[in-house]
């Protein structure tokens, strides 16, 4: 039966933890007590595992979920869709992704998936990133497999709402505080953003009860520019392969504040990197600064924009940027570097 589960706030994607959750939580969780979430590394797709199985080639993420912790005993070799939440800084349910044909492995493959982030420093890793944040990493010095994860998906099967969808008030998680593995049968679909309106939304009648506090408070949902471990390791991973393709002469890194640089024969591209769920997420965050980079204060610097990010390209996505290429003649590409054959691909 599918489930809708909570995850804690995390403005980093969900790719490392952040600190932010404990100061947002009840004071009796798992991450108020000790600052960080094991679900906050639940979207690192540079994590995959292959070769439980022989005869099963994909990769799969491993990833940890406190809803499913709670009685995993009992969901071991099910097969379900997951919707995910979370609790804005204003404490109100966002939903965040879907995650379709979510299963729960048994503990010897769990065994087996610990074995494996050991191997490949992946635990160390989880243990530096909490140490950064002035946190025990004692949790996390020899944790138990299923501390570790708990379910298995396929990057492709996780539908990622961006932006965050708001759940309506009537909704029965809404008043949900706890990290409770809900049944998902009510047939709840968030709904799609709804297109900008171009008529003005005054009312001469309005009380202007709606408008935002502008008291000063502090608010966590704003992306700090803090160190990121997932943008260096896709960077250094993708200057190796650039410097493969086309030689160390060919390509900077972080040249006049460009990720990377290729310079061709007629050419030069320049590479921003973003590591935003969706590729329309990573093309907002980098447009900007690619445009700058190459048209400021009057000139034309490089030939090529490409935004690179792990985030697959749905068809919308693709045909939107193709669209703003041919809309406003801006020669801006999105290419996904796949962490599970280390290469680039495709501009699209």
């Amino acid at each position: 039966m599918n489930r809708y589960c909570r995850i804690c706030w995390n403005t980093a994607h969900w790719k490392h933890p952040t600190k932010e959750a404990k100061y947002l939580e009840l004071s009796d969780t798992y991450v108020s007590k000790h600052g960080f979430g094991h679900e906050e590394w639940l979207f690192n797709f540079n994590w995959l595992l292959s070769g439980y199985s022989d005869t099963d080639k994909q990769f799969y993420k491993y990833s940890f979920l406190q809803p499913i912790s709670k009685y995993y005993e009992a969901y071991v070799g099910e097969t379900f869709s997951i919707l995910l939440y979370t609790l804005s800084p204003d404490m109100v349910p966002l939903i965040v992704a879907e995650i379709k044909n979510a299963y729960i492995p048994n503990l010897k493959e769990l065994a087996w998936v610990k074995e494996q982030y050991q191997k490949n420093g992946w635990l160390e890793s989880m243990q530096q990133q909490v140490i950064n944040l002035n946190l025990s990493d004692a949790l996390l010095k020899n944790p138990n497999p299923t501390e570790i994860a708990n379910i298995r998906f396929l990057q492709e099967d996780v539908i990622f709402y961006e932006p965050m969808v708001q759940v309506p008030r009537e909704h029965k998680i809404y008043s949900i505080r706890r990290y409770q593995p809900l049944l998902w049968n009510d047939g709840f679909q968030p709904a799609p953003t709804e297109p900008i309106s171009t008529t003005p939304p005054f009312n001469p009648e309005d009380d202007y009860s709606f408008l935002r506090s502008e008291q000063e408070r502090t608010r966590a949902a704003q992306m700090s520019s803090v160190y990121d471990p997932h943008h260096i390791k896709l960077q250094n991973n993708l200057f190796r392969y650039l410097c493969t393709r086309h030689g160390r002469e060919s390509v900077l890194y972080e040249h006049g504040f460009v990720d990377l640089t290729i310079i061709e024969p007629h050419k030069v591209t320049f590479i921003e990197i973003k590591t935003s769920l969706t590729a329309k997420g990573c093309v907002r965050l980098a447009i900007g600064q690619l445009m700058e980079y190459a048209y400021f204060p009057n000139g034309e610097k490089a030939n090529v924009l490409l935004v690179v990010g792990d985030a697959r390209p749905s068809s919308d996505e693709r045909q939107y940027i193709s669209h703003i290429r041919k809309e406003y003649g801006l020669p801006i590409y999105y290419a996904r570097w796949s962490s599970e054959d280390n290469k680039l691909e495709e501009y699209i």
